[in-house]
This record gives structure tokens, sequence and C-alpha cells, in this order.
């Protein structure tokens, strides 16, 4: 019997550095990675209902006849586009001239009067009969927006933007779901991170893409940051997951081997109390 247990401790002993050394990316890298990918999953969510629900709102009669009324006011403009948000729940909701100029804006002042004819996303919208998804910089906040281009007959009278803002809550489920923390960094800033008072490392990271380390706290941490393409300021997305102390894994190496021989030890002791 003692045998037996001092057997299942050594194989216990070398299965676990077999296995620690076979597992493929260690669980804090595995945790960034993760986490990577279910906010990237999220807003694509985001993007295709913001598409869909632009498109939907884009074929609003009350919208197209009222931008093809020469010089319009904004106030009138405004009244539709505030019954069209109260009806969706959106927070950010916009007309473009037919040169892509703000004409009207809710919940986006920042925008108002911007001139948007360089966007990628408008330019797309511009070549394409349905809404188009993007993601744009509303002050200090990363937003993802729908933008349709509103035809009368083969003439574009302006744009429809819808926009969500990528919040705090969002980066909050990836946490809860793979144990990454998560940031987004508009140039050198951290506007948003969950946990918030990780804040700090995150923000030391505002110069960094790909995989990395950070220490923060009195702790190492594995980290991840992703540049977004093609947005003006520059946007990143970082994440973070914290290295598990090296003692917790020795302790799982050799917690069962020395348990298993002193077991074996005291099992033997016992069968030679025995024969005595």
């Amino acid at each position: 019997m003692a045998a037996l247990v001092a057997i299942f401790g050594v194989g216990w002993f070398v299965a676990a550095q077999r296995a620690l050394a076979s597992a493929g990316p260690p669980l804090e890298q595995r945790s960034v990675d993760e986490a990577a990918a279910v906010l990237q999953y999220h807003r694509q969510l985001i993007q295709a209902h913001l598409r869909a629900e632009c498109q939907l709102l884009s074929e609003d009669p009350r919208l197209k006849s009222t931008l093809s009324v020469p010089n319009i006011d904004e106030g009138t403009i405004s009244d539709v586009l505030n019954d069209l948000r109260t009806q969706s729940g959106l927070k950010l909701i916009a007309t473009l001239t037919p040169q892509a100029r703000v004409r009207a804006v809710l919940g986006g002042d920042q925008y108002r009067g911007l001139d948007l004819s360089t966007s990628s996303v408008v330019k797309e919208a511009a070549a394409n009969e349905g809404a188009v998804p993007g993601t744009w910089v509303a002050g200090d906040r990363l937003v993802d927006v729908g933008v349709a281009a509103l035809r009368v007959g083969d003439r574009i009278v302006g744009y429809l933007v819808i926009g969500a803002t990528l919040e705090a809550s969002a980066l909050e489920r990836v946490h809860a779901i793979t144990g990454g923390a998560a940031a987004v960094l508009i140039e050198r800033s951290v506007v948003v991170a969950h946990p918030p008072e990780l804040a700090p490392m995150f923000a030391s990271l505002s110069g960094a893409s790909g995989a990395g380390a950070a220490s923060f706290g009195g702790r190492e941490y594995a980290t991840k940051v992703e540049v977004l393409p093609g947005i003006v300021p520059p946007v990143r997305l970082a994440f973070a997951a914290p290295w598990p102390s090296s003692g917790s894994l020795t302790a799982l190496v050799w917690t069962p081997l020395a348990v298993s021989v002193l077991a074996a030890l005291a099992i033997a002791a016992r069968a030679l109390l025995r024969q005595g």
C-alpha cells in the first residue's frame, strides 16, 4: 500500500510538470486573449445592430422629405431626429449635408458643424445603397456608428448617422466573463477602464502595441494592446491579467507529492509497528 501511495505521488508530480510544460499559453495570457476576443465580438454585435437600425431609420419618409426642402432650418431637422431617437432609444443621432458636414445632431454636440467628408465611413456609405458600420471618436469616447446615405432618386440629400458609445459596463462584462481587465485609450489618455483602479497601469501602455507585460501595485500583469486602424486621433484597446504567484504553481506540483510521501511513510511505520 505504501508503495502504491508513493507511486501515485510521483505519477502526479511527473504528470503536473508535463501538463504545465505543454498546456500552451499561460493562464494570464489566455485571459488577456479571451478578453480581447469577447470585446471584439461585443463590438461586432453592436455594429451589426447599428447598421440594421440605421438602414431602417433611413427609410423613414419624414427624414428624406425634410432634408429635400431647400434651406430647411436645423430646428425642424432636430425635431425629426428627436422623434427617431425616442423611437429607437439611441444616444447619438445626426444628419449630414450632401457634402458630409454635420447639419443637426442630438447627443453629440462635439460633432456640430464638423466636416466629415474625409471620413472613410461616409465615403463607404456614399458608395453603397445600404447603411455601413464604422467607428469614430466623439470627444473622450469611442463611438461605434452606422451611416446611411439618404437618396431621393439618384440624388443624395444627406446622410443619417447613429451611434453607441463603448461604456464601462461593456468592459465590466468582459472582465466578469474572462477575468481580463480592459481599457480604452484615446491618444495617451485612458478614457474608460475596468477595473477602474487599473487605469494608471493602462496609461503606461499608451505607446504600446501587441503582447507585453506591466507592473502595478506590486503585481505583474500580462498585457495586450490593439491599435484600431484608420481612426484619428489614435485609439487603443488595452487588456491585462495578473500573473499567478509562483508559490501557487509550486504548491500545485509539489503538494500532492509531499503528501503522498508522508502518507507512504506513515503506512510503512504502521506496518512495522504491527510486525513488532
